[in-house]
């Protein structure tokens, strides 16, 4: 029951005022308002006003049935889309408004010289796509570099982002940069003209994914990697985790998205420097462990010395690699690519009694890791203080609507795994299995056991066996020796029937 805190107007007038909402327990002051006329009529209240924020991603039935307890409203779904709607606007959230506040972003320099790009589509009011650069962090964790929000990912937008992103970090035509990307739409050719003589490599899984067509070994191959810049990524997963850290955002207007992306980096370059404080080891814990993995690999390879740091290393019979830990190279390749000792080297690090830390790239070193998160990303006043900045204001994009439910998830690639989801409240009481109910059992469909079934097989083995003595092998079946097991009899039967079925051929 809701009742008007405020004096009595005349019905044509159109004023908010507080109001208690009554629970049959008390009343309850609330920071609701709904308009007086809808009050005075007793039969419309205005539900915008008493959605909180935490509601506005609810699904319209369960946002209906949350109105309905806490505040005694009942209203249609139509009428529950519009009052979603309009909450959205009271709580700041206006996707058009947000638009015109948005002019211009800048980008921040990043670490190291091997570069991921991609883009996701964001899941607002007008959509859009936010293409991101990634780098890689000593540890091997993600370092995001830039980010840009665009209609739609074609030619037009990349070479956009592409020229932003030459702005700020690139050099001489991109040379000594490694860049990675999915071979989205468009950016091959934007990244030839704008980073020459950059080297481009595609992601190994979206290769896999479109391993029909023809591609080039030096593109994907990590024997073919450059060994200056001291990765081995074969897969574009780190602009993937970069999509997926910042998934809660991607459907919020267009300037908070970005502030609140931007805050979570500030928190990330904090944490992570801190973090970097309280190591002890000279390397960071993720490339420790990797020594400590080939270290454990090298234990079964034996080593010939040889002269001047060169060694040979015997893996079998037929397979051999050389190493001069001299020039840091083995003929495995891996240690010249990632920078880290191979099983070959550690094996031949440990025989000589050498620091592997000494062999290891400077680049994966704690320092390195300090040096990449000592530059902070410094704070943005807040909004109501911003300089003015005469220009028109920017529209939101025409968005075309498909027909049908909107879809907010990516459509899955050939090849890639779909997630497994486990239904944690729906159990079959035939099989006994998780994920389906009675009529969705396939057990019955392809003749198999149902658990009724299996129970009641049970029980009469267990009954005759408490009646009779038998021997199967070491396995003693008389009623004194099990002392009532009926599980054990149930087992040992099952043992002996299998046994006399054998035995007959």
């Amino acid at each position: 029951m809701t009742s008007c805190g405020g004096p009595k107007l005349p019905q044509s007038e159109h004023r908010r005022w507080p109001v208690s909402v009554t629970t049959g327990i008390g009343s309850q002051k609330s920071l609701i308002y709904m308009d007086i006329e809808a009050v005075v009529g007793g039969k419309r209240v205005n539900v915008a006003h008493v959605i909180p924020e935490q509601y506005t991603q609810l699904p319209i039935d369960v946002l209906g049935s949350e109105l309905f307890r806490n505040y005694r409203i009942k209203c249609c779904n139509q009428r529950l889309y519009r009052a979603k709607n309009k909450a959205l606007e009271l709580l700041g959230q206006d996707h058009k408004a947000s638009f015109t506040k948005l002019f211009r972003r800048g980008f921040f320099e990043g670490c190291r010289q091997f570069i991921g790009v991609d883009g996701c589509h964001l899941k607002g009011l007008y959509k859009g796509v936010l293409l991101s650069a990634v780098s890689v962090d000593a540890n091997y964790g993600i370092y995001p570099l830039a980010m840009c929000v665009v209609d739609n990912e074609n030619t037009e937008s990349w070479t956009y982002f592409i020229e932003k992103l030459y702005e700020q970090i690139g050099c001489n035509g991109g040379e000594g940069l490694c860049i990675m990307s999915d071979r989205q739409k468009g950016i091959l050719n934007v990244l030839e003209r704008v980073f020459p003589h950059a080297l481009k490599k595609y992601c190994c899984r979206h290769i896999y994914s479109n391993f029909k067509q023809k591609f080039p070994v030096v593109c994907w191959a990590k024997h073919c990697f450059p060994v200056q810049i001291k990765c081995s990524h074969v897969i574009n997963n780190m602009t993937e985790s970069f999509n997926n850290w910042i998934s809660n955002f991607r459907g919020m207007p267009i300037v908070r998205m970005l502030e609140e992306i931007r805050r979570k980096i500030m928190i990330l370059i904090h944490k992570r420097y801190e973090q970097a404080n309280t190591w002890q080891d000279e390397l960071p814990p993720l490339v420790r462990r990797k020594v400590i993995e080939a270290r454990v690999e090298s234990r079964t390879l034996s080593v010939i010395f040889g002269h001047d740091k060169t060694f040979e290393v015997m893996e079998d019979i037929s397979k051999r690699c050389v190493v001069d830990l001299g020039t840091k190279h083995c003929d495995c390749g891996e240690w010249d690519v990632s920078g880290l000792p191979c099983k070959h080297a550690m094996c031949c690090i440990d025989a000589m009694r050498y620091n592997v830390n000494d062999y290891i790239h400077h680049l994966l070193k704690k320092i390195a890791f300090k040096k990449t998160y000592s530059h902070q990303l410094y704070p943005v006043p807040d909004e109501s203080i911003w300089p003015l900045l005469l220009h028109d204001n920017l529209l939101p994009p025409l968005v075309i609507w498909a027909a049908g439910r909107p879809q907010t998830k990516r459509k899955m690639e050939v090849g890639e795994n779909k997630a497994f989801k486990r239904s944690s409240s729906v159990r079959c009481s035939k099989c006994d299995e998780w994920g389906h109910n009675v009529r969705s059992c396939k057990v019955t469909k392809r003749g198999g056991k149902t658990k009724k079934f299996l129970k009641k097989k049970f029980h009469q083995d267990k009954g005759e066996s408490l009646g009779s003595t038998a021997t199967v092998g070491p396995v003693n079946l008389s009623q004194n020796s099990v002392h009532g097991n009926g599980f054990q009899l149930g087992f040992a039967t099952f043992f002996r029937d299998g046994l006399h079925e054998l035995l007959k051929y």
